[in-house]
């Protein structure tokens, strides 16, 4: 039993030391990998892409940042409306299926979609009119309603970790990471990891028998996630080398409030292996740029 417990605990510990590491990539280096990820997969090949971009190439409405959502094609009632007459042989499974592939491809543009909701530029112009009062600008509020490839990604893996330590019961780690992953979705703006991230916050205090415990436990992962990510943020460089920094940052980070007689250690250890990747990355040949769309 001893041997099962120590394993258990093991293992809730590696996935949430990895869970920390992947939240801070995804999030402190949001925008590099958002763009790596345009320049490989945001591209438009046939008919039925020049169908759904067909309003924003004919109008420039909203600019590149702002068209997915407000010129009207890029949800999946839009899309599949822009797609109807490309063929007339065509299904409602090719229809759809060519629409949801130009909007995962969308997904994975610098601006990112919501495949639900749509404004009309006016519409938007007076939302943005209303929260500007409490400080939020334009671009945060097209963040806000919107995800890119980076915000899918880290939203799905940490509802997947929480979701592993909601079913283990185990309140304390589930509290710790709750605040980590609200404080990044906050900081990124993620409209998918947000709403999780703070009901599973909620529960897991509600639910547990040592409130003040999961409190704790809960602050220390605000700590890490907001020092992590704020360090990390101000990496540079190219993408492989800023996403290895940034897990050195929160191990660094990690380790000085959870184990500050190691921590030390541990910052030389990270120091080595980002060093040893420094080393390879001299021979690693990059395009020198990547066509992209927002």
């Amino acid at each position: 039993m001893d041997r099962l417990l120590r394993e258990k605990f093991e293992l809730g510990e590696k996935i949430k030391n990895k869970s920390y590491n992947i939240n801070t990539v995804f999030t402190a280096q949001e925008d590099l990998i958002a763009h790596l990820f345009a320049g490989y997969f945001n591209k438009n090949f046939d008919a039925y892409d020049r169908a759904i971009d067909s309003v924003y190439n004919l109008t420039h409405v909203g600019g590149s940042s702002l068209h997915h959502l407000v010129d009207g094609q890029h949800t999946i009632f839009g899309a599949l409306r822009s797609v109807k007459d490309v063929s007339q042989d065509d299904s409602f499974f090719r229809e759809f299926s060519e629409a949801v592939e130009h909007l995962f491809r969308d997904t994975m543009s610098v601006s990112g979609i919501n495949p639900i909701i749509s404004f009309t530029p006016d519409e938007f112009n007076k939302i943005a009119e209303v929260v500007k009062k409490f400080g939020i600008s334009k671009p945060m509020l097209k963040d806000a309603l919107t995800f890119n490839g980076p915000e899918l990604i880290g939203g799905l893996l940490g509802i997947s970790s929480l979701m592993f330590f909601s079913k283990t019961k185990d309140e304390g780690r589930l509290s710790e990471l709750s605040a980590d992953y609200l404080i990044s979705s906050i900081s990124a703006l993620n409209p998918i990891l947000f709403p999780i991230a703070a009901y599973k916050l909620v529960s897991a205090v509600k639910e547990s028998d040592d409130k003040i415990k999961t409190l704790k436990a809960a602050g220390k992962g605000a700590v890490i996630s907001g020092t992590s990510i704020a360090v990390s943020s101000l990496i540079g460089g190219p993408v492989w080398f800023a996403c290895m920094a940034s897990i050195g940052a929160t191990i660094a980070v990690r380790y000085a409030i959870e184990k500050p007689d190691k921590a030390y250690e541990k910052i030389q250890n990270s120091a080595k292996i980002i060093k040893k990747y420094v080393l390879k990355g001299r021979d690693i040949k990059l395009g020198d740029e990547f066509l992209y769309e927002y």
